[in-house]
């Protein structure tokens, strides 16, 4: 009998992305957030830290090999986001591989946490804008591997996160 894809060996790798104030990956592989679920940060004359947390979960098929793994920030048009004098981009990029346990069912998801921080805040335009930070794994993306971020002015609307 052949199992369905959905939840067979043969998956692919799922993501799930969030933006946080606080981000840190354990010594034990845990994801820890504070202040996360949010998409809109208010900006001002400072730039304001925060995170990106995810879990990628890897496949059972995809374990004990080396994967390439890259967040990149674009704008509403879906170019990179350039910023300051220096026309600065955010490309991050790093490696990851995660064990498969002995006697591991074929099947089985891996959750692997990444944390990328952005300790010194991002200069964002002390204006209204779109953004996305997109992650891709050995070179290939998806729709739902993707995460909005919209700014505001420090005094825009509704209760979005602050500036600190």
């Amino acid at each position: 009998m052949t199992e369905p894809p959905e939840i067979g060996p043969g998956r692919g790798f799922r993501v799930s992305m969030t933006l946080a104030d606080y981000a840190v990956r354990t010594p034990d592989g845990k994801l820890t957030t504070v202040g996360s679920a949010w998409n809109v940060l208010r900006v001002g004359d400072q730039p304001i830290p925060f995170y990106v947390a995810a879990q990628i979960d890897v496949p059972w098929n995809r374990t004990n090999e080396e994967h390439r793994w890259r967040l990149e920030l674009v704008d509403r048009d879906g170019q990179l986001a350039v910023f300051g004098d220096e026309q600065e981009t955010v490309v991050i990029s790093d490696t990851l591989e995660l064990g498969r346990p002995p006697g591991a069912p074929r099947g089985t998801m891996f959750p692997w946490p990444l944390v990328v921080a952005f300790q010194q805040g991002l200069p964002f335009a002390a204006e209204a804008g779109w953004f996305e930070f997109r992650l891709f794994i050995n070179d290939e993306t998806h729709e739902d591997w993707r995460l909005a971020l919209q700014t505001v002015p420090a005094n825009g609307f509704g209760q979005e996160k602050r500036a600190a």
